[in-house]
């Protein structure tokens, strides 16, 4: 059409832009611009996640600003400046308009994030005693993380299109908009589309770095294990402690109802049942109810996933609990010790992305064992492990329990591992749940020839376990 009025070519927008920069007035438009978004920016951000936190945390507070949230979010972004222009000065309503629009972007995620709680990260953390810090830094911001990054780029790109159309609309002395203002009242269509140009180049440059510092992950750590122990690093005293469950209603209607079983002190039980009867709802019970054990003790548990710190390293995810029982150079040597017997001390520097599942899970046992107890609970600890990898660690758990004295529980789907390990073995089925056999073993054990070669009398307990499962279905 050849119309430079309507539309201008390219060439003439690129040589308004190669002039523009070489003067100072446009600098100084540039820099307004920046500067209000950035102040924008950091007030919708730190307001929106202090709102998003207490709406997350509060229902009667969401339901506060629900409305207001959803009122803000519907008005046309226009109407807000024009409003603005009665109430602040003209320098001051782009980073109004601003804050008011990206606000309800923040609320909303960030409340999102803090509603979904990670209800089997804080188990792990009650379990293994984290500190307020550890639960605050490893729980909850590390499960807030992704939201909050997410909301911020989003934020912040939203941020230079609201300050450019404020300052379409106030015009203050100096500022991008004022100057696409300006350019259109000449009819200096170039320098319109120059400025828009301009904006969008600076917008999505500024937004790509932020999204590349923010995505940035660390690297793997090298650690210096000179002398890693050659037997259990002692830590504190520890001691095997009873266990009683009276009375225990399961809030699963059905599955626990007045059910009682005790744990002697020292022992070590294997429970197997059919999948789905309930053998985690019991664990849990022991772990998280303190009227079933000795006010003062200490649990230590084998969950059945591996619920490790994604942004720790395998040593930190093993050594934080340790960190709060001892000094640092004692948990890095247990720390160290139980990695090494699980077969990972050169994954120690790695993250938990970089695992595979049986590695993970290697870590979780790792974590387990390292952790000072008078309980420990597993919940099919090596299910998923090779047979080579499952006899060394059920070795080490038997000499872990020697040395320091624990009463474990142990839930298992193979006989053969309970036949080996434990001198009782349980066996659950029905609704409400009930003890439906219970196996004595005794004797010293041998875990290698007992798990791979079991003599007569393991192979009549595993038989007559396996026997007894397999007449449940």
């Amino acid at each position: 059409m050849d119309l430079p009025l309507v539309l201008p070519s390219f060439s003439s927008v690129v040589r308004v832009i190669s002039g523009q920069v070489l003067t100072s007035s446009f600098w100084r438009h540039v820099s307004a611009t920046f500067l209000r978004v950035l102040v924008s920016f950091m007030l919708s951000f730190l307001a929106g996640t202090v709102l998003g936190v207490f709406a997350g945390l509060s229902s009667v507070f969401k339901n506060l600003i629900s409305f207001p949230v959803a009122f803000i979010r519907s008005t046309p972004v226009a109407a807000v400046i024009l409003i603005a222009v009665f109430w602040f000065p003209t320098d001051s309503i782009p980073v109004f308009a601003s804050v008011l629009m990206t606000l309800p972007v923040i609320v909303t995620s960030v409340s999102s994030a803090v509603s979904v709680r990670p209800v089997k990260m804080i188990e792990a953390a009650s379990v293994f005693e984290f500190s307020s810090y550890q639960r605050i830094r490893y729980v909850f911001l590390s499960g807030l993380k992704p939201y909050l990054v997410n909301s911020a780029l989003s934020a912040f790109g939203m941020s230079w299109k609201l300050c450019a159309a404020g300052e379409v609309l106030s015009v203050p002395r100096y500022g991008l908009g004022s100057l696409m203002q300006s350019a259109q009242v000449h009819l200096e269509t170039s320098l319109v589309m120059a400025s828009a140009l301009f904006i969008v180049i600076l917008s999505w440059s500024l937004e790509s770095a932020a999204s590349a510092v923010l995505s940035c992950k660390r690297k793997n750590a090298v650690y210096d294990f000179k002398n890693v122990p050659s037997d259990i690093p002692h830590v504190k005293d520890t001691d095997s402690v009873p266990v009683s469950i009276r009375g225990f209603d399961s809030a699963r209607a059905g599955v626990y109802s007045d059910f009682y079983i005790s744990f002697a002190k020292g022992s070590f039980t294997g429970i197997l049942s059919p999948s789905g009867i309930g053998k985690t709802t019991l664990l849990n019970h022991i772990a998280f109810s303190s009227e079933c054990r000795p006010s003062g003790s200490h649990v230590s548990y084998v969950f059945q996933e591996d619920r490790l710190i994604e942004e720790c390293t395998v040593l930190e995810n093993v050594l934080l609990p340790l960190l709060n029982v001892t000094g640092r150079e004692n948990a890095f040597c247990r720390a160290a010790y139980f990695l090494s017997e699980c077969g990972l001390l050169d994954r120690a520097g790695s993250f938990p992305s970089q695992l595979s599942g049986g590695e993970r899970k290697r870590v979780s046992i790792a974590r387990a064992f390292a952790f000072p107890c008078d309980l420990m609970l597993l919940d099919e600890p090596f299910a998923s492990l090779d047979i080579h990898i499952r006899v060394r660690l059920m070795s080490l758990l038997v000499r872990l329990c020697n040395a320091e004295g624990k009463t474990v529980v142990f839930v298992t789907h193979d006989p053969y591992e309970a036949s080996a390990l434990c001198d009782r073995a349980l066996v659950l089925n029905g609704r409400p749940v009930s003890v439906i056999l219970e196996q004595r073993l005794s004797g010293e054990r041998d875990v290698l020839n007992d798990f791979i070669h079991p003599d007569g009398n393991v192979r009549f307990a595993a038989e007559t376990l396996s026997g007894c499962l397999s007449g449940l279905g």
